[in-house]
């Protein structure tokens, strides 16, 4: 799970984002070792359990990606992405307005997570529904598939 953006009604962004990726239990090592591949790319002397990527460090140069010129930034996202792309695993991700919210509710970041939770309940069970069928198996096209069935999304 990440987060774009403050849950907090001071903070200047009007928006704030939860995201999460998920993946079957018995994909996590694989996951793990493919990511790994790509953090010994770029900094081969540490062990990649010490090596955090986040987008937003690596934008704005904080941290190990201080001394990274920008081609060499923009190559990690790609590989970073590349190697998300090849994963079999799902993404959901909520947009709270906050400015909807505003003196309803005292607590966006509850609220965020609760939304989120309930679309990754409702996705993988329409996922396991699915499966238990035999109408799909899910592969590395599982991105295309879920962009190409809106209907995963609606509550």
């Amino acid at each position: 799970m990440d987060e774009s953006g403050k849950p907090n009604y001071n903070d200047a962004e009007s928006e704030y984002v939860l995201a999460a990726i998920t993946i079957h239990e018995s994909e996590y090592k694989h996951v793990e070792d493919e990511l790994s591949k790509v953090k010994l790319l770029y900094y081969p002397e540490k062990d990649p359990t010490d090596v955090e990527i986040h987008a937003t460090d690596i934008i704005s140069r904080k941290g190990i990606f201080k001394e990274m010129d920008v081609s060499k930034r923009l190559q990690l996202m790609k590989d970073v992405l590349n190697t998300l792309g090849k994963i079999d695993c799902t993404v959901n991700c909520v947009l709270i307005r906050k400015d909807l919210l505003k003196g309803r509710v005292a607590d966006v970041d509850n609220v965020a997570y609760k939304f989120l939770f309930e679309r990754l309940c409702l996705t993988h069970q329409k996922l396991n529904k699915k499966l238990t069928r035999g109408e799909q198996t899910l592969n590395s096209g599982s991105f295309s598939w879920i962009r190409s069935n809106p209907n995963l999304m609606r509550r």
